[in-house]
This record gives C-alpha cells, sequence and structure tokens, in this order.
C-alpha cells in the first residue's frame, strides 16, 4: 500500500504531477530499469547566463551578443556563457521526458499510460512510480482511469 501525496489540488485547482488536460499523472522511473541506450537519447538543457555576474538571458538570446544586460560584462559569446546541464530531456515521437539529477526519467507525455505504479514520495507529489518494467502498457484510449504515462516497451531491455 502507499499514500496518495497529490490528493490536495494547487492554487490553481488542478492536482499536482498530472496532465492538466487528461488527468492522466506523470510517471517516474529509474534511468537504470532502461535500455542500455536511453541515456543516449536525452539532451542536455543548459541556460544562457553571464559569466560575470550570472544573469540569465533571455530566451530570444543572440550568439553575436558582446555584453550582458545586468553588468555590462562584455566578452566574445562562447561556452563560458553556458551552464553545465541542469537536467536533460527528450522531445520527440509523442513523448515528453525529463531526467532529473537522481537519474529518475520524468514522463510528462507519452502514447502510452499503465496502470500498475505505486504513489511516489513527498518529493513528487501525485506522480507514479513506474516499476517492473513494460507490464500492463498500452496506448491511451481516452477512458477515465488512474492511469500513469509510462514509457513503451521498446525503453527497457528485453528479457
Amino acid at each position: 500500500m502507499s499514500i496518495d501525496y497529490g490528493r490536495q489540488p494547487l492554487a490553481n485547482g488542478n492536482l499536482p504531477n498530472r496532465d492538466p488536460n487528461t488527468g492522466i499523472r506523470y510517471g517516474i522511473v529509474s534511468l537504470n530499469e532502461l535500455a542500455w541506450w536511453a541515456l543516449d537519447e536525452f539532451e542536455p538543457i543548459t541556460i544562457v547566463a553571464c559569466p560575470a555576474c550570472g544573469a540569465e538571458l533571455n530566451d530570444e538570446f543572440d550568439s553575436e551578443i558582446d555584453s550582458c544586460h545586468d553588468c555590462g560584462h562584455t566578452s566574445e559569446f562562447s561556452e563560458d556563457w553556458y551552464s553545465d546541464p541542469v537536467g536533460w530531456t527528450y522531445q520527440q515521437d509523442e513523448y515528453s521526458l525529463w531526467l532529473d539529477e537522481s537519474n529518475e526519467v520524468w514522463v510528462f507525455k507519452s502514447p502510452h499510460t499503465t496502470s500498475k505504479w505505486s504513489h511516489c514520495s513527498p518529493c513528487a507529489p501525485g506522480a507514479a512510480y513506474l516499476k517492473g518494467g513494460f507490464e500492463d502498457v498500452r496506448d491511451y484510449d481516452g477512458i477515465e482511469e488512474d492511469l500513469a504515462y509510462c514509457l513503451g516497451p521498446e525503453w527497457y531491455e528485453q528479457a
């Protein structure tokens, strides 16, 4: 038995760690449970920031930038302006995934769902901890159940 720490709605009325449009829980699976190649599919997420003061540049940054809008630091735009990765993402093939610093893969969107999951700790209230591989994976058919987004069988080592 597990405790659902995500029963309390957020200020906007949505339940935490659920797709606001479908109500399907976001799934979380350990990278260690996935196929050996899974890590290679993720792209790093970096922040463009001034190397002198750390001010983040807006989304429309220009690779020709020569000064910081906050402190006026000037230098040639280079790798110094990029942070170390703050996470990793995969956005393809109807999937929206995020790999966090704990090597947990968050499944925010997927063509597959499952009803085989347990509740996450209070660190991820309302999210579904996916374990046990790809049993009971199915395509989302719109039926209202307590489902969680999950990865398809191709993401797991086939035993």
